[in-house]
């Protein structure tokens, strides 16, 4: 059943999502070519006109990658409100599947999408800076960070992928926290979006208030510590491992809030 779950929530937000993503990369190379061909005798030329439209395609340029990524994250949260929250939300709580199975189902798509919304992102703004023949250039500057991270510091494949899995981390832990606050929220009779901003808002402060005074032991701790012959690789690994963790504790805290208030406290 949660395949089906997963399927159907593919269906609902792939209409678009997949129309924001093919607009993003039939943009980007148009915008390039049209910039490039202002390097080219055929509009070389001093035009105020041509000097206008080339800043507006780098505007578009700009603009479109921005709003696929903001985009992607409000598409994904409005299903959820829509679906879990409002009064059009009866169906989904009648269905014949646990709670958990709507949460995980939701998240496993939020999360498919976001890593698709980065991958477009990426491809659009390499077909960009490769159109306009700058990749040569930031690859090497690329590079470079990398010789000098790896070889100056001593950044290992090890330190990468623990960087990669806190990033995944925190893009789950990122929707628990929205989710929780949609739980909370919908308890609030006729206002469950009003109670959405001010439960986020108030999870934001606390998740805040916790976080510092965490830092601040944390730092405390390591300037007691003898690090001075630690590597840079070392210091990061527990610098990421430390945050991962708490990282995790939090996205525990949100789904259980989320699955308790849905499952005993629902209010459509």
């Amino acid at each position: 059943m949660l395949g089906k779950l997963i399927k159907h929530e593919f269906t609902a937000t792939s209409r678009m999502l997949s129309i924001l993503f093919g607009v993003l990369l039939v943009i980007s190379p148009i915008t390039a070519l049209y910039m490039k061909l202002r390097n080219t005798s055929l509009l070389s030329d001093n035009n105020l006109f041509f000097n206008l439209l080339e800043i507006l395609c780098m505007a578009v340029f700009c603009i479109a990658m921005i709003a696929a990524g903001i985009t992607t994250v409000i598409v994904i949260l409005n299903r959820f409100y829509q679906s879990m929250v409002t009064r059009e939300s009866y169906l989904t709580h009648t269905l014949p599947v646990s709670t958990s199975q709507l949460i995980i189902s939701k998240l496993t798509v939020a999360f498919i999408w976001q890593i698709i919304g980065i991958l477009v992102m990426s491809v659009s703004l390499r077909i960009f800076i490769g159109i306009l023949g700058g990749w040569d250039e930031f690859s090497r500057g690329f590079r470079g960070f990398i010789i000098y991270m790896t070889d100056e510091l001593g950044f290992n494949s090890g330190n990468l992928s623990l960087l990669i899995i806190a990033t995944i981390v925190s893009i789950i832990v990122a929707y628990l926290k929205c989710y929780a606050a949609f739980a909370l929220g919908h308890l609030i009779n006729g206002h469950p979006f009003l109670g959405f901003i001010v439960s986020y808002i108030g999870i934001s402060i606390i998740t805040q208030i916790v976080s510092i005074v965490a830092l601040t032991l944390f730092n405390f701790i390591m300037t007691n510590l003898d690090t001075n012959n630690e590597s840079f690789s070392t210091l990061f690994n527990v610098s990421i491992i430390s945050g991962l963790l708490f990282n995790i504790a939090w996205g525990v805290l949100f789904y259980i809030i989320t699955m308790a208030l849905f499952k005993k406290k629902l209010n459509i």
